[in-house]
C-alpha cells in the first residue's frame, strides 16, 4: 500500500513537470507555485512528518497545498480539451466512476470554450472537496483510535499508582505468595501489552492482510497501539477472573500468570477488530 505521503511526493513531481511547459508571460504565476511544493516537500520530511502523525493533519496540510497549485494551474489554462482532461484526471482520484462519466457528458454538451473552462474549474473544486471530505473521516478514525489508546493507558497508570499505595492486591496473589501487589499488577500489564503487541504484528504485518479505507494513512502503526491497550487490559481482566476462581481453578505461581496474561493479551485482538469494523462502518455512513 502506498501511503499519502508517497502519492503525495509522486504527485508533486507531476506537477514540477507541468510547471516547465508554462510560457514565461506565467513566470511570476510559476515561482509562487513553485514555493509552495517546496513548501510541501519540507513538510513531508522525516521529522516534519512525525510531528503530523502526531497531530494527524499531514494529510490535510499537503493535499491542500497541492490541490492549490492545481486549481492555480487549471486557471491559467486557456485550452479547454486540456483544461477537461485535467479536471477529468483529478475527479478520477476522489470521485466514483459513475459522477465522472456524468462530468464527461457535461462536457460533451458544452460547445463554448468558456462554458468548458467553468465546467472544469467546477468538476476539480468538486473533486477536491471530495477528496478533503476524505481526508477528515480518516483523520478522524486516526485520532479517535489514538485517544482511546491514550485513555486506556493512563487509566492503567492510575490503577498502578493506586496499587503502589494500597495494602492489599487487586489481583489474586499466587498461591506461593512469590510477588507483592504492585508488582505482580505491573507484571500482568506489561505481559498483556507484550501479547496485543505480538497479536498486531503477527495480523497486520506477516499474515496477508487487505485493509480498506486507508488511502491517506497507514492504520497498521496506530492498530499496533489499540494491539497494546486492549492487551493490557484484557490481561488485567482475565487474570483476575482466573485467580478469583470464576473461569477454571486458580494459578499456582507467578510463571503461570505471566502466561495467562501473555495469552489473554494475545486473545485481544476479537475486541481491535470490532473496534475497528465499528470505525469504518463510521466512515462509510458519512460518504
Amino acid at each position: 500500500m502506498a501511503g499519502w505521503a508517497v502519492n503525495a511526493g509522486t504527485k508533486i513531481g507531476k506537477l514540477r513537470e507541468e510547471l516547465e511547459t508554462l510560457p514565461a508571460s506565467q513566470d511570476a504565476a510559476k515561482k509562487r507555485m513553485q514555493s509552495t511544493l517546496d513548501d510541501v516537500e519540507d513538510e513531508l520530511r522525516l521529522p516534519n512528518r512525525l510531528k503530523s502523525v502526531l497531530l494527524a493533519n499531514g494529510a490535510q496540510k499537503v493535499w491542500g497545498a497541492i490541490h492549490t497549485v492545481e486549481e492555480v494551474l487549471l486557471s491559467l489554462e486557456q485550452d479547454p480539451s486540456r483544461a477537461e482532461d485535467r479536471a477529468i484526471r483529478c475527479g478520477r482520484s476522489s470521485l466514483s466512476s459513475r459522477r465522472v462519466e456524468v462530468c464527461k457528458r457535461e462536457f460533451d454538451k458544452a460547445t463554448a470554450a468558456a462554458d468548458k473552462l467553468r465546467l472544469a474549474r467546477n468538476f476539480q473544486a468538486e473533486a477536491h472537496g471530495a477528496a478533503q471530505d476524505r481526508h477528515n473521516s480518516e483523520r478522524n478514525k486516526q485520532r479517535g483510535m489514538l485517544i482511546i489508546c491514550v485513555v486506556l493507558l493512563a487509566i492503567a497508570g492510575v490503577v498502578a499508582i493506586l496499587q503502589a499505595n494500597s495494602r492489599s492486591s487487586f489481583l489474586p496473589s499466587p498461591e506461593d505468595g512469590s510477588v507483592s501487589g504492585f508488582t505482580l499488577l505491573s507484571l500482568v500489564m506489561f505481559f498483556g501489552l507484550l501479547g496485543g503487541l505480538l497479536s498486531g504484528f503477527v495480523n497486520l504485518y506477516i499474515r496477508p492482510t487487505r485493509l480498506d479505507h486507508t488511502q491517506w494513512f497507514d492504520i497498521k502503526p496506530v492498530s499496533m497501539c489499540v494491539n497494546a491497550a486492549f492487551g493490557l487490559w484484557t490481561s488485567f481482566i482475565g487474570v483476575m477472573a482466573v485467580g478469583t476462581g470464576l473461569i477454571v481453578g486458580k494459578y499456582l505461581s507467578l510463571p503461570a500468570v505471566l502466561l495467562l496474561a501473555l495469552i489473554f493479551g494475545y486473545g485481544q485482538q476479537a475486541v481491535a477488530k470490532l473496534l475497528e469494523r465499528k470505525a469504518s462502518d463510521i466512515i462509510e455512513a458519512t460518504k
